[in-house]
Formats: C-alpha cells, structure tokens, sequence
C-alpha cells in the first residue's frame, strides 16, 4: 500500500528529525511533530491491524510518554525508512518509542518481538522464562 501524501509528508518529517538533532538533551519535542508521522504509519491496517482502530491513540501515548531522544530517533527512523510507504511499518513499530515495553495483549505489540519477546499475562517477556 502507498500512502498518498509522501513527498509531503516526507519532507516535514526530514525538517522535523533535522530540528530534532539540533535540539539540546534537556528540550523537548513535542507530540504534534509526531502526530502526522503516526497517522500516516496506523493507515498501514494491514500491517499493523493487531492494534485495532485505536492505533495512533496508542502509539500517540507511547510516544508521549518516551524520552525526547527516544522520539527523536523513532522519528528519523521512520523518515529514513517508512515515510509514505506500508512496506516497513511492522520494522517502524518495533522501534522503541511505539512498540510496547509493558502491557500487551499479543506478542507482535512487544519490542523485541522478532527476537522472541512474548506477551505472557497481558505483559511483554524478553522470552526467556516467560517472566
């Protein structure tokens, strides 16, 4: 699946994650420079359809609740790799910052999960001893 606004979309993503390399430890990005980047990554359903339709809602919150170094890599990360196309969003949720590090419903929610992370009692495991 395309998406139909990639040049756009694309090109504000690079300024953002230029802007965010700019930025000191201690600033803040805010979740607004993310907001599009979400949007455009929760309209891959059939990618990411085990987060149901409150995908960007979710992934929204997990970036909030992220350092701002963790929202400004997950951010050129997904410039440099999923901006404007489906074909990378499962690699794009698994970056820290909208894979989940706690609560889980399925396994695929988990960081971690192509390397064996599970979801064990509603919380991701590293799959060890599914503890």
């Amino acid at each position: 699946m395309t998406l139909a606004r990639p040049a756009a979309v694309a090109g504000r993503l690079a300024l953002l994650a230029a802007a965010a390399t700019v930025a000191t430890c201690t600033g803040v990005l805010g979740l607004d420079d993310y907001r599009d980047a979400v949007a455009e990554l929760c309209q891959c359903d059939t990618k990411l359809s085990f987060l149901g339709q409150d995908c960007a809602r979710r992934l929204g919150e997990r970036l909030a609740s992220a350092t701002a170094e963790t929202r400004a890599a997950w951010l050129a990360y997904y410039a440099g790799n999923c901006a404007g196309s489906c074909e990378r969003a499962l690699g794009c949720y698994a970056q820290p910052g909208t894979c989940a590090r706690g609560g889980c419903a399925l396994a695929m929610e988990c960081c971690g999960y192509g390397e064996g992370a599970l979801c064990v009692q509603d919380k991701c495991t590293d799959g060890g001893d599914g503890g």
